[in-house]
């Protein structure tokens, strides 16, 4: 008969974090994956935050650049030709 004896695994000490890991946290969503509950639909939402801030000042930039060259909303929307 044979005996299985249990042994416990310890995880190895990682090399201590430097200045880079943390600016890539802070990038990257600051931290919000750490969250105990539902991480990635917190990230999600940063997400989406992120993308509608940007897209909102470039869309201002874009509208006003046009508006001085005298462009509609369909030239500076979707790039079309001004004839």
């Amino acid at each position: 008969m044979r005996r299985f004896v249990a042994t416990t695994a310890t995880a190895l000490p990682g090399p201590a974090r430097s200045i880079k890991d943390y600016l890539a946290l802070a990038i990257a969503t600051c931290g919000v994956g750490y969250l105990p509950l539902a991480p990635g639909t917190w990230g999600s939402l940063v997400g989406i935050g992120v993308y509608i801030v940007v897209r909102g000042a470039a869309m201002q930039f874009f509208f006003s650049a046009g508006a001085g060259r005298n462009l509609t909303l369909l030239h500076v929307y979707y790039g079309g030709d001004r004839d």
